[in-house]
Protein backbone atom coordinates (compact mmCIF):
# COMPACT_ATOMS: atom_id res chain seq x y z
CA UNK A 1 0.00 0.00 0.00
CA UNK A 2 1.27 3.48 -0.92
CA UNK A 3 2.04 5.36 2.03
CA UNK A 4 0.60 8.69 0.91
CA UNK A 5 -2.36 6.65 0.07
CA UNK A 6 -2.65 5.42 3.70
CA UNK A 7 -2.35 8.68 5.07
CA UNK A 8 -5.35 10.11 3.19
CA UNK A 9 -7.42 7.14 4.05
CA UNK A 10 -6.36 6.87 7.87
CA UNK A 11 -7.30 11.11 7.36
CA UNK A 12 -10.57 10.81 5.70
CA UNK A 13 -11.83 7.91 8.46
CA UNK A 14 -11.13 10.31 10.99
CA UNK A 15 -12.43 13.24 9.58
CA UNK A 16 -15.23 11.52 8.54
CA UNK A 17 -15.65 9.68 12.45
CA UNK A 18 -15.41 13.16 14.08
CA UNK A 19 -17.96 14.93 12.02
CA UNK A 20 -20.76 11.68 12.33
CA UNK A 21 -20.31 11.39 15.69
CA UNK A 22 -19.99 14.60 17.21
CA UNK A 23 -23.20 15.22 15.22
CA UNK A 24 -24.36 11.96 15.81
CA UNK A 25 -24.72 12.44 19.97
CA UNK A 26 -26.27 15.67 19.39
CA UNK A 27 -28.89 14.32 16.98
CA UNK A 28 -29.90 11.40 19.59
CA UNK A 29 -31.02 13.47 22.09
CA UNK A 30 -33.65 14.75 19.34
CA UNK A 31 -34.47 12.30 17.40
CA UNK A 32 -36.83 10.81 19.40
CA UNK A 33 -37.26 7.20 17.71
CA UNK A 34 -36.88 3.94 19.55
CA UNK A 35 -33.84 2.19 18.54
CA UNK A 36 -34.43 -0.73 16.33
CA UNK A 37 -34.02 -3.87 17.78
CA UNK A 38 -31.06 -5.77 16.08
CA UNK A 39 -30.23 -9.80 16.85
CA UNK A 40 -26.35 -10.35 17.80
CA UNK A 41 -26.38 -13.08 15.46
CA UNK A 42 -27.17 -10.20 12.40
CA UNK A 43 -23.00 -9.30 13.10
CA UNK A 44 -21.52 -12.90 12.96
CA UNK A 45 -18.98 -12.49 10.71
CA UNK A 46 -18.18 -8.74 10.91
CA UNK A 47 -15.08 -9.97 12.98
CA UNK A 48 -13.62 -10.35 9.68
CA UNK A 49 -15.80 -7.39 7.92
CA UNK A 50 -18.26 -10.21 6.14
CA UNK A 51 -21.07 -8.03 6.55
CA UNK A 52 -22.78 -9.62 3.28
CA UNK A 53 -25.52 -11.37 5.46
CA UNK A 54 -28.16 -10.76 7.47
CA UNK A 55 -27.06 -7.57 8.04
CA UNK A 56 -27.03 -6.50 4.75
CA UNK A 57 -31.26 -6.96 4.80
CA UNK A 58 -31.39 -4.74 8.10
CA UNK A 59 -29.54 -2.55 6.49
CA UNK A 60 -32.12 -2.31 3.66
CA UNK A 61 -34.57 -2.38 5.89
CA UNK A 62 -33.13 0.26 7.89
CA UNK A 63 -32.95 2.26 4.76
CA UNK A 64 -36.41 1.44 3.68
CA UNK A 65 -38.79 1.87 7.03
CA UNK A 66 -36.90 4.24 9.49
CA UNK A 67 -35.77 7.28 10.37
CA UNK A 68 -31.95 7.93 10.34
CA UNK A 69 -30.86 9.99 13.53
CA UNK A 70 -28.33 11.70 10.92
CA UNK A 71 -28.27 12.39 7.57
CA UNK A 72 -24.74 12.77 6.36
CA UNK A 73 -23.50 12.51 2.29
CA UNK A 74 -20.92 9.90 3.70
CA UNK A 75 -22.90 7.85 6.05
CA UNK A 76 -26.84 7.66 8.00
CA UNK A 77 -26.57 6.65 11.16
CA UNK A 78 -29.48 4.33 13.03
CA UNK A 79 -30.30 4.21 16.84
CA UNK A 80 -30.07 0.33 17.64
CA UNK A 81 -30.35 -1.75 21.11
CA UNK A 82 -27.79 -4.77 19.80
CA UNK A 83 -24.72 -6.76 20.88
CA UNK A 84 -21.24 -7.31 19.05
CA UNK A 85 -19.38 -9.82 20.79
CA UNK A 86 -20.60 -9.12 24.22
CA UNK A 87 -20.39 -5.54 23.68
CA UNK A 88 -23.34 -2.86 23.94
CA UNK A 89 -24.11 -1.41 20.42
CA UNK A 90 -26.50 1.87 19.86
CA UNK A 91 -26.33 2.90 16.84
CA UNK A 92 -25.06 1.53 13.17
CA UNK A 93 -23.71 3.88 10.81
CA UNK A 94 -24.35 2.70 7.50
CA UNK A 95 -22.35 4.14 4.01
CA UNK A 96 -23.84 6.23 1.18
CA UNK A 97 -22.73 7.70 -1.63
CA UNK A 98 -24.50 11.35 -1.53
CA UNK A 99 -27.59 12.94 0.96
CA UNK A 100 -30.63 11.13 -0.67
CA UNK A 101 -28.82 7.59 0.63
CA UNK A 102 -28.02 6.36 -2.75
CA UNK A 103 -26.05 2.91 -2.49
CA UNK A 104 -24.92 2.25 -5.86
CA UNK A 105 -20.76 3.32 -4.72
CA UNK A 106 -18.23 1.52 -2.82
CA UNK A 107 -18.60 3.77 0.00
CA UNK A 108 -21.59 2.16 0.65
CA UNK A 109 -19.91 -1.05 1.94
CA UNK A 110 -18.75 1.26 5.11
CA UNK A 111 -20.32 -0.05 8.06
CA UNK A 112 -19.94 0.98 11.64
CA UNK A 113 -21.17 0.24 15.13
CA UNK A 114 -21.12 2.21 17.83
CA UNK A 115 -20.32 0.66 21.34
CA UNK A 116 -21.06 1.81 24.13
CA UNK A 117 -18.14 1.50 26.09
CA UNK A 118 -14.79 3.72 25.75
CA UNK A 119 -12.09 3.02 23.56
CA UNK A 120 -9.70 1.25 26.17
CA UNK A 121 -12.34 -0.99 27.60
CA UNK A 122 -13.73 -2.56 24.25
CA UNK A 123 -10.07 -2.81 22.92
CA UNK A 124 -8.56 -4.63 26.41
CA UNK A 125 -12.28 -6.44 26.11
CA UNK A 126 -12.10 -7.63 22.33
CA UNK A 127 -8.27 -8.17 22.68
CA UNK A 128 -9.19 -10.75 25.67
CA UNK A 129 -11.92 -12.57 23.60
CA UNK A 130 -10.13 -13.26 20.40
CA UNK A 131 -6.54 -12.15 20.89
CA UNK A 132 -6.51 -9.51 18.27
CA UNK A 133 -6.16 -5.81 18.91
CA UNK A 134 -8.54 -4.19 16.41
CA UNK A 135 -6.98 -0.91 16.75
CA UNK A 136 -3.86 -1.99 14.20
CA UNK A 137 -5.29 -2.00 10.59
CA UNK A 138 -5.28 -4.92 8.21
CA UNK A 139 -5.87 -4.12 4.77
CA UNK A 140 -5.65 -5.07 1.34
CA UNK A 141 -2.83 -3.69 0.04
CA UNK A 142 -3.83 -2.81 -3.46
CA UNK A 143 -7.45 -2.20 -2.71
CA UNK A 144 -7.36 -1.37 0.89
CA UNK A 145 -10.15 -3.09 1.94
CA UNK A 146 -10.57 -3.58 5.87
CA UNK A 147 -9.63 -7.35 5.97
CA UNK A 148 -10.94 -6.83 9.58
CA UNK A 149 -12.50 -3.92 11.04
CA UNK A 150 -10.86 -1.14 12.78
CA UNK A 151 -11.59 0.22 16.35
CA UNK A 152 -11.47 3.80 16.95
CA UNK A 153 -12.62 6.38 19.41
CA UNK A 154 -16.32 7.22 19.24
CA UNK A 155 -17.24 11.19 19.53
CA UNK A 156 -17.64 10.89 22.93
CA UNK A 157 -15.36 9.30 25.88
CA UNK A 158 -17.80 6.86 26.80
CA UNK A 159 -17.99 5.36 23.22
CA UNK A 160 -16.10 3.21 20.32
CA UNK A 161 -16.23 2.29 17.33
CA UNK A 162 -15.47 -0.43 15.25
CA UNK A 163 -15.92 -0.69 11.34
CA UNK A 164 -15.25 -1.81 7.92
CA UNK A 165 -14.72 0.32 4.55
CA UNK A 166 -14.32 -0.48 1.23
CA UNK A 167 -10.84 1.09 1.25
CA UNK A 168 -10.34 2.50 -2.30
CA UNK A 169 -13.04 1.33 -4.06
Amino acid sequence: MKKAHLVTAIFLVGAILFLVYTNWDRAAKFSGSAPVPINPKAFDGFEKCDTYNELIEIADSLFANETPMVKEEWAWVYAVKSEFMGLPVDALELGVCDSTGERGCGWAMYTALVITKPLAETKKYLEDKTGIDFTLEERDMDTEVTLRPILAAGGTADKSVIFCDSGSL
